[in-house]
C-alpha cells in the first residue's frame, strides 16, 4: 500500500497518471476499440503540426525541420509507432520515479522537481537503449510503407517550388498519410496533384513532380 501511496504523492503523480493512460490505451487496443495504427505514428504527428504551420507560413524550410528530425532519429522515436515508444518511455520514467522511494530526500517541492527533470532526461537515453532491438523490427514495416508511397499520387497541402518544402497527402488503404515534399523542377500549387518520384537521402523527404495527366 505504501507503494501505491507514494506513486500518487508529490511529483510522482505525473508519471503515475501517464502510466494509467498507457495501460488504458493498451486495454482498449486488446478489446478492439483502438488499433496500433491509431496509436499515432510520430511521423504523422510531426507532419500534422507542420501542416498547421504551413497554413500560416506557406512553406517550410528544411533547416527548421533538422533539429526535430535529429531528435526523432537519435531517440528512436521516429522508428516505431508513437504509442509503442511512449509505452517504454513512461514505464522507464515511472520506474525511476518509484526508485526515489528508497532515497532519503527532502519533500521540498523544488528538490522533487529537480529530481523529476533529471529522471525525465535519463529516461530519454535509457529508452533509446531499451528500444534499440525494436528499431530493426519496425524498419521492415517502414520500408514497405515507403515503397507504397513512391509512385503514388498525392495532393499538395501547401505550395512548393525549388528547395522550399511543403506537405502533401497520400491516400492509403487505411488512412491518409501526410508527407514532406519538394519539387526542384517546377512550382506546384496547393490543391494540385503530383506524383511521388523518390525519397531524398532516406530522410522522409520526398521528391514530387506535377501530375499532368489529370
Amino acid at each position: 500500500m505504501n507503494y501505491i501511496k507514494y506513486a500518487f504523492t508529490g511529483i510522482n503523480i505525473l508519471p503515475s497518471i501517464f502510466l494509467l493512460i498507457i495501460i488504458f490505451y493498451w486495454l482498449m487496443t486488446i478489446l478492439g476499440f483502438f488499433s496500433i495504427d491509431s496509436g499515432l505514428d510520430i511521423n504523422t504527428d510531426a507532419n500534422s503540426d507542420l501542416e498547421l504551420n504551413s497554413e500560416l507560413e506557406g512553406d517550410i524550410n528544411l533547416g527548421n525541420l533538422s533539429i526535430a528530425s535529429k531528435i526523432f532519429e537519435f531517440s528512436n522515436m521516429g522508428a516505431m509507432p508513437f504509442m509503442v515508444y511512449s509505452t517504454f518511455y513512461v514505464i522507464v520514467l515511472w520506474t525511476l520515479s518509484m526508485l526515489t522511494y528508497y532515497i532519503k530526500i527532502s519533500q521540498n517541492i523544488f528538490i522533487s522537481l529537480i529530481i523529476f527533470i533529471i529522471n525525465f532526461i535519463l529516461t530519454f537515453f535509457l529508452t533509446k537503449i531499451i528500444t534499440l532491438p525494436l528499431v530493426k523490427f519496425f524498419k521492415s514495416f517502414n520500408i514497405d510503407e515507403k515503397n507504397k508511397i513512391i509512385g503514388s499520387i498525392c495532393t499538395l497541402k501547401s505550395t512548393i517550388e525549388g528547395e522550399h518544402i511543403g506537405l502533401a497527402e497520400v491516400e492509403n488503404d487505411k488512412y491518409p498519410i501526410v508527407i514532406n515534399v519538394k519539387s526542384p523542377n517546377k512550382k506546384i500549387e496547393k490543391g494540385e496533384q503530383a506524383i511521388v518520384i523518390s525519397e531524398e537521402n532516406n530522410n522522409n523527404l520526398y521528391i514530387v513532380e506535377k501530375n499532368n495527366f489529370f
